[in-house]
């Protein structure tokens, strides 16, 4: 375990540091989403019926629905859709796409369950050639749909297509979903809502994988929402996944700092921490391997570094060079 200095350590230590306050601003700007919109459907403060028996007749169980399970019937899923009090369903709001696409001999980014973060964001992506992704890889994703987990006990598991992952592929596992009448934003909100989370497991079906198939999932209760409170809904999310991004590459150049001064020595680490890791830098990086690239870059002009130290100028005018290009 190599020992750092402490000037060192206290440049990394502020970093984490602001790094764990966009995360908690992440956090509260999305749960200030997710409040706007509950308020706004009187569901803030509703809790659902514990009582464990329903009575039905034929014609209003089976005969209605085709399901003989009692679990479909209990209290908490009928008040929840008395309580919506919508004649809207996902079908008459939304397009749900599920068409699969001729791939191309390209490599692809792939986004499966496990690439699906806590707030509706995407952590990560596996890319590869297209014969090399498993069967399940098959629904093509643009900006601005949102994929919603169809498998039992990841329901929850919704994320918003931003453009980093325009054109990517997601599993079958999701539904892919998109509206001219609701924006994107509002739909994650929504299908992560804890009521609508309620209404989904409602319809899951099957022994060995419980889901929601297409048709359950189209005709599920869908309230509509005004547009004014989209916006502030859209407004809210945006600057969530804005502050989320930003602690993601300040843990990134964290991390990247330790590993220049492992290898080229704390001075040339702290410099490029004060050329490259200011916050405001941070917030107009496209990626997440943003920085790995600047180093590899300046790594490859040997000569500049001199007893682990490199030139201030040279470094900027190296990373300005980078910025040129990414234009």
């Amino acid at each position: 375990m190599p020992a750092f200095s402490e000037v060192f350590s206290i440049a990394i230590t502020e970093r984490i540091g602001k790094m764990k306050e966009m995360v908690q601003k992440a956090n509260a700007t999305y749960s200030t989403a997710e409040s706007l919109l509950l308020i706004a459907l009187d569901m803030d403060s509703l809790i659902p019926s514990s009582e464990p028996v329903a009575i039905k007749t034929f014609s209003e169980s089976f005969g209605a629905s085709g399901r003989l399970d009692a679990e479909y019937y209990q209290q908490k899923y009928e008040g929840m859709e008395n309580h919506l009090n919508t004649s809207h369903t996902v079908k008459t709001l939304c397009r749900v796409h599920e068409c699969k696409f001729a791939p191309h001999n390209d490599d692809y980014m792939y986004i499966e369950l496990a690439n699906i973060g806590n707030a509706g964001n995407i952590t990560g992506c596996t890319t590869a050639p297209f014969d090399e992704l498993p069967s399940r890889a098959r629904r093509l994703v643009t900006e601005g749909q949102v994929i919603v987990s169809s498998i039992e006990g990841s329901l929850a598991s919704c994320a918003l297509i931003t453009d980093e992952y325009d054109g990517a592929i997601c599993s079958t596992g999701f539904h892919v979903v998109n509206s001219s009448m609701i924006n994107a934003e509002t739909l994650l909100v929504l299908f992560r809502s804890a009521p609508m989370q309620l209404l989904m497991k409602k319809r899951c079906s099957g022994t060995i994988l419980s889901a929601i198939s297409k048709t359950a999932f189209e005709e599920m209760p869908l309230p509509f929402i005004d547009t004014k409170l989209q916006q502030q809904v859209a407004d809210e999310v945006q600057q969530s996944f804005l502050h989320r991004r930003r602690s993601e590459q300040l843990l990134d150049t964290a991390k990247r700092a330790v590993e220049i001064a492992i290898e080229k020595g704390e001075s040339t680490a702290l410099a490029w921490l004060e050329e490259a890791g200011t916050e405001d830098n941070v917030v107009t990086l496209k990626s997440r391997d943003y920085y790995d690239q600047r180093f590899k870059l300046w790594q490859q002009n040997q000569g500049l570094a001199a007893r682990g130290d490199i030139d201030r100028q040279t470094l900027r005018e190296i990373f300005d060079a980078m910025d040129d290009d990414d234009k």
